[in-house]
């Protein structure tokens, strides 16, 4: 993974333990996503602000891309016409939650 990708990674799961310490956690992906495309909403024990999203919009757009948890391959860098096709078919399966 490219070193933008990877700072979008780390960013994606720094706001994952702030939202759920122990660990539980699904879809981050999707979640982190939709507060991109509706704005902020309460994600666990964190409220994801414009300043999050703000900065998810920029790591992504440095790295011209998402990052996808891939189910057999683990976190992947997927480009954005990829993940906005991922997304669009998924998020009515994902729970946001």
């Amino acid at each position: 993974m490219e070193a933008a990708a990877k700072e979008l990674a780390d960013y994606m799961n720094k706001l994952a333990l702030l939202a759920y310490p122990a660990g539980r956690l699904q879809h981050l992906e999707f979640v982190l996503w939709h507060a991109i495309v509706i704005g902020p909403f309460q994600y666990g024990q964190l409220t994801l602000t414009h300043a999050h999203i703000k900065k998810l919009r920029e790591l992504s757009y440095t790295c011209n891309g998402w990052i996808y948890r891939d189910p057999v391959a683990g976190e992947t860098w997927v480009s954005l016409t990829q993940w906005q096709d991922l997304y669009s078919r998924k998020i009515d399966l994902v729970a946001l939650k």
